[in-house]
């Protein structure tokens, strides 16, 4: 069973550290860029997160866009349909398990200063629909 969960987003960019990059997703077998069933290009967005642990981890969102994201690492990402979902796959090799952050867009916003939001944090450009 695979149901989408509505996250937070305000309570997820809590833990959001630095965006450290946006990469097509790709198949495994053949090496090219995943589309949804509309033909739209798959990507995700590669997150250092603090979850609680010792040690920051890499988190990955899921989306699709028709053009090529672009980031600036200074602003930071904003997720607009945020869901996670779980996961299990079993093969030859065992079960594996886990959970899926995808996202209907992202967005980019300035970065507070010192906590303190600017009028340029309310807009924010659409860089993924």
């Amino acid at each position: 069973m695979n149901r989408n969960i509505p996250v937070d987003a305000t309570v997820f960019d809590q833990m959001i550290r630095a965006v450290i990059d946006i990469v097509p997703v790709t198949d495994f077998d053949d090496g090219k860029q995943k589309k949804t069933k509309d033909g739209v290009p798959k990507y995700r967005v590669q997150l250092l997160v603090a979850t609680g642990a010792r040690k920051p981890e890499v988190m990955e969102v899921n989306f699709a866009s028709i053009q090529v994201p672009e980031f600036d690492p200074a602003k930071r990402p904003v997720f607009v349909g945020l869901t996670v979902s779980a996961w299990e796959n079993t093969n030859e090799y065992g079960t594996s398990s886990g959970v899926s952050w995808s996202c209907d867009e992202v967005r980019f916003r300035s970065a507070p200063h010192n906590g303190v939001k600017t009028p340029a944090d309310a807009e924010s450009e659409p860089v993924a629909a």
